[in-house]
């Protein structure tokens, strides 16, 4: 909602009937609603809102609403992730990225940006989010670490994943849920993201995932609300003979 490479979202959404970009716009609180409020925001939370309401109009009660938010792009004060949240009643979960990229491509060359899972969940959105909301259970929305920390020089993926999973444990207990993101996109200027890109970073996620702390499933309460100890992994929650090989060896 508040990255600028979604046609959706806040940035790209500023002008008089919502097809100018905060790049175009003349005035950034000027078309839409609260003249004190940047209306690429405002048209998001509006958004939510009204969908939200349409199912407390029809009464749906097997929903949960997780309002997740990313790095900003553009890191301007009118793009923060506060001013997208769309309030406690339209709000379950909240949640963020993880993504250790391991080392970024500049003009000058290669640059090493490895970080722990500690530094990357501390210094960017996730404790801003962690922390004002913490009434609210906490999702890791995307959570990955790169395989290498510079091209063709690997990193220690398997020590991230086990510390990553140690810390949610004893440091960041209100996270509630864990997805990983499961995917190689080397091919597209990323990185190998899967959670076997090697059989030491598979055997890394499948020992923090058996400890007891961990469930296979989010469990919920009569009220409605989150158990205290319901965390997941990235595997689907199906029938085994419904599971992929992959998920089958996470389960063991």
């Amino acid at each position: 909602m508040n990255g600028e490479w979604m046609f959706w979202g806040g940035p790209n959404n500023f002008g008089k009937y919502s097809n100018q970009s905060w790049r175009q716009a003349d005035d950034l609180n000027k078309y839409y609603g609260d003249p004190l409020k940047p209306d690429g925001p405002e048209r998001f939370v509006d958004a939510w809102r009204h969908i939200h309401n349409i199912f407390r109009r029809q009464e749906v009660s097997n929903v949960e609403w997780l309002w997740t938010t990313t790095e900003p792009g553009p890191d301007l004060p009118w793009n923060s992730f506060d001013n997208y949240y769309p309030g406690d009643e339209y709000v379950g979960w909240v949640g963020c990225f993880v993504y250790n990229f391991g080392y970024f491509e500049t003009e000058s060359g290669i640059m090493k940006a490895w970080q722990g899972f500690e530094t990357r969940f501390e210094n960017h959105n996730p404790a801003k989010v962690y922390t004002k909301y913490s009434h609210k259970p906490f999702m890791i929305t995307e959570m990955s670490c790169s395989q290498e920390q510079t091209p063709g020089v690997p990193g220690d993926k398997a020590f991230w994943i086990a510390d990553a999973f140690a810390k949610i444990r004893t440091k960041y207990r209100n996270t509630k849920a864990v997805m990983w993101f499961h995917e190689d996109k080397k091919s597209r200027g990323e990185r190998d993201w899967r959670i076997d890109s090697s059989p030491e970073t598979l055997e890394a996620f499948r020992k923090a995932i058996v400890d007891p702390y961990f469930l296979g499933n989010i469990v919920f309460q009569s009220s409605g609300l989150t158990s205290p100890s319901a965390v997941i992994h990235c595997a689907v929650v199906l029938p085994d003979t419904d599971r992929t090989p992959l998920e089958r060896r996470l389960q063991r």
